[in-house]
């Protein structure tokens, strides 16, 4: 796995220092679930919510380029910079869970169809507690990396739908826990 993952830094460094064709900015908009539980609201009723630590809705700007170095129209590189949150509420209370990302994607096209593989950070992580009396609680968890697994399909020349896996832990308090997700977005390209 080492090995892989060295071989992916050098070619994508490789790629990122040849002169680049500009495809231009793209914008995504998703839903992830899974990762482990960090945080759950019991209601009065009996019924709960709880907020894992891989899922919540995303956007992510991003900004994609070919890739001349092999001369090929079907490699491009992505750099992207996203916003990601989730939260449990009840009347008296509010949980909150957000982070900030960036990710750097490698994309092979066939096609209308596109397959990515990436390095994702997730930066700032913040859990929220505020309650109506007043009372607030902030825990900062560590920034985290991890890999994600990426496929799309174009539907018209600018619109985008895909699948997005990440693979990812989050480490507080020296307690590591899972922060793997699973989900769906939408891409738009601005060209």
């Amino acid at each position: 796995m080492k090995s892989v993952i060295r071989n992916f830094l050098i070619s994508t460094a490789l790629l990122v220092s040849a002169p680049l064709a500009a495809d231009g900015p793209e914008l995504r908009f998703g839903f992830d679930i899974g990762g482990a539980e960090i945080g759950t609201l019991e209601f009065t009723d009996g019924s709960s919510s709880s907020i894992d630590a891989g899922t919540g809705m995303y956007v992510e700007a991003g900004y994609q380029f070919q890739t001349p170095l092999f001369n090929r129209g079907n490699l491009s590189t992505e750099l992207s910079v996203g916003y990601k949150t989730d939260g449990a509420y009840a009347s008296n209370v509010s949980v909150d869970f957000s982070r900030f990302t960036a990710s750097l994607t490698q994309y092979v096209r066939n096609g209308r169809i596109r397959f990515g593989l990436g390095f994702t950070g997730h930066y700032r992580n913040k859990l929220s507690i505020e309650s109506d009396n007043g009372g607030e609680l902030e825990d900062m968890i560590n920034n985290s990396h991890g890999l994600a697994l990426l496929a799309d399909m174009q539907l018209r020349s600018d619109w985008r739908i895909g699948l997005r896996v990440v693979n990812m832990d989050y480490t507080n308090y020296g307690e590591k826990f899972s922060a793997n997700s699973a989900g769906v977005f939408m891409g738009y390209a601005f060209k």
